[in-house]
């Protein structure tokens, strides 16, 4: 049975998909569930908190889906994960998390920054396991620093999510494949180089 927290949790959810997040009100989702705001006020402190829930609530969601689905590729090469990976991302924040990133720049910069500084710790993280592995597996360059590296892409990843969050479908997912172009051939070796063009460049110049 759900708790109160979790009712105004998905009542909010509900009215922030039908209007947007500046719409709706603290008072639209009492009123909503017949509460007051001082109830409201003893789950969330203000409807930014809410906000902030809500985006890392979908977040955890996809995040929870894409492990499954890479987990699949266990036995594939640090090349094959960060293309999965990227690819994932191209449909997934265009589709979802993008038209909520934009209302949050636009009205909730405060709580848009705090969502950037995870999104790119992890993205940090995510790079550097992925660039270790392409060492260890002998196809990635070995005279980079993997640090630095690893937060320059999520770096730029995350801007690139940004700068692009009012733009068509199509456009993004061109602006990614650019991306993940770019990233694969500043780590990749020679031997790393002839698998990205034998497996990803060379299939997709035959589309």
């Amino acid at each position: 049975m759900e708790n109160l927290q979790q009712k105004i949790f998905k009542t909010a959810s509900e009215l922030f998909r039908k209007r947007g997040l500046r719409a709706v009100t603290i008072d639209d989702i009492c009123a909503e569930l017949h509460i007051s705001k001082k109830t409201f006020y003893s789950y969330f402190r203000q409807k930014e908190d809410l906000i902030l829930e809500l985006v890392e609530n979908l977040h955890q969601k996809e995040t929870c889906k894409n492990g499954k689905i890479l987990s699949v590729g266990k036995s594939r090469n640090a090349i094959d994960n960060v293309m999965d990976m990227l690819s994932l991302i191209k449909v997934k924040d265009n589709d979802k998390m993008l038209p909520l990133h934009d209302e949050l720049r636009k009205y909730y910069p405060e709580v848009h920054q705090q969502i950037i500084d995870k999104r790119k710790n992890e993205g940090v993280v995510f790079f550097e396991r992925s660039i270790e592995k392409g060492i260890h597996e002998g196809i990635f360059r070995n005279d980079m620093d993997m640090s630095i590296m690893a937060e320059f892409l999520a770096t730029q990843m995350r801007i690139a999510v940004d700068m692009f969050s009012d733009t068509t479908k199509r456009k993004f997912q061109k602006m990614f494949e650019f991306l993940s172009d770019i990233y694969i051939r500043v780590v990749v070796n020679e031997k790393g180089l002839k698998y990205y063009y034998e497996n990803y460049v060379n299939k997709r110049n035959k589309l």
